[in-house]
Formats: C-alpha cells, sequence, structure tokens
C-alpha cells in the first residue's frame, strides 16, 4: 500500500472513529498508518477530505464501504420510576 490512490482508499472498507476535534472528526489506521477526515468549507469547497501519508484527497459523498464507529448514547431504562413521595417538595 506505498503508493496508495484515491480510488483504493474510497473503494476499501474502513472503520473510523470519531474524535473531539470538529475540523478533523474522525480517525483511522490502515496498515499501521494513520489517516484523518478533514471537514471542509462546504459548498466551496468538497465536503471531506482524506488525509494519508502527506497525500489530500477530496471528496463530496460518504463511501458505502466506510463506517462510522460512533459513541452510542447509554440505555435507557423502560421502566419508569416515580419519586419517592418524600422528594416531592410542597409548594
Amino acid at each position: 500500500m506505498n503508493s496508495m490512490r484515491k480510488t483504493d482508499y474510497l473503494a476499501m472498507a474502513i472503520k473510523w472513529n470519531e474524535s473531539k476535534d470538529p475540523q478533523f472528526p474522525y480517525r483511522a489506521v490502515v496498515d499501521g498508518k494513520p489517516l484523518t477526515l478533514r471537514l471542509n468549507d462546504f459548498p466551496a469547497e468538497n465536503l471531506y477530505t482524506l488525509i494519508a501519508d502527506a497525500t489530500e484527497i477530496s471528496f463530496d459523498d460518504w463511501p458505502s464501504a466506510w463506517t462510522k464507529n460512533t459513541r452510542k448514547a447509554p440505555k435507557r431504562s423502560s421502566r419508569f420510576k416515580a419519586p419517592s413521595p418524600n422528594r416531592l417538595v410542597k409548594a
């Protein structure tokens, strides 16, 4: 994978991990190489730029082979719990 082409990255299955940086919201590692996804000034520029080995690949549509590993909200209990009468405040 020394000379990866644009179509190679966009066609391969990549699992992206969410980051806390809004400009670079996703990161991944492929064959030990770090990949970063940047959000651009859309519509003046392409929506995304993939940064890999100092190569930048700009594109608009999220590739179908890619998946986002997003943080899931904790499950809420389906059972309703009424507050105890001792916790109610009288007005």
